[in-house]
């Protein structure tokens, strides 16, 4: 079975892939989440969500370039 390649964009290296992340968001002037606790604990506290497309990791933080219609 073929590996997908990754590609280099202006030095980044990127590869295929995806990432689960939690959502942190607060609507209607609700509380926002704990992060220390978020950080912490192995279960998700907010809302999963997996987003795939071309993953690359900068530093601490993970960029993610995906396709929509």
């Amino acid at each position: 079975m073929a590996r997908a390649k990754g590609v280099v964009i202006n030095g980044v290296k990127f590869r295929p892939g995806e990432v689960d992340w939690e959502d942190a968001f607060s609507a209607s002037r609700e509380k926002l989440p704990d992060f220390n606790e978020m950080r912490q604990r192995g279960q998700w506290i907010g809302k999963k969500v997996t987003t795939a497309g071309l993953v690359a990791r900068i530093g601490n933080y993970m960029l993610v370039i995906q396709e929509r219609d």
